[in-house]
């Protein structure tokens, strides 16, 4: 991975953190921000919550994504137009959105999220964004 922006370093600490309760897992993540993780250290360890704001810049979250294009693409499971659809549901769209940018019917959306969601193995969107960064964080 050749880099990912804050929000990306954030939710791999949090994922990595949630799923084994081991700081040591995430203090592992290969090209960790140190700044972040020094927060995340903080808070983890503190009974209280801090606050800490953080500037996600639009260079990381154009670089985010990118991070999310390539990891959809790689996954070759899916057809092109599912990768599309994919890639859609990340950015927060809707079925009625990603109609209209395809040119497509909500049908058939929906039969492309289903099919989407029976190849990944998924139930929701919410899992179905989770496996993207899994793929960008375990490349």
């Amino acid at each position: 991975m050749e880099s990912a922006g804050t929000a990306g370093y954030i939710y791999a600490l949090c994922l990595v953190y949630t799923r084994s309760h081991n700081i040591d897992e995430a203090m592992q993540l290969e090209t960790m921000n140190p700044e972040v993780l020094d927060i995340f250290l903080s808070l983890i360890r503190t009974t209280h919550v801090s606050e800490a704001e953080i500037d996600l810049e639009l260079d990381s979250a154009q670089g985010d994504a990118q991070d999310i294009k390539s990891a959809v693409k790689a996954m070759e499971n899916l057809s092109p137009r599912e990768q599309e659809v994919l890639l859609l549901i990340s950015e927060g769209k809707n079925n009625q959105e990603i109609a209209e940018t395809l040119y497509i019917s909500t049908h058939t959306v929906k039969n492309h999220i289903t099919k989407i969601f029976n190849k990944l193995d998924v139930s929701d969107r919410v899992n179905a964004i989770s496996k993207v960064y899994r793929n960008i964080y375990n490349r």
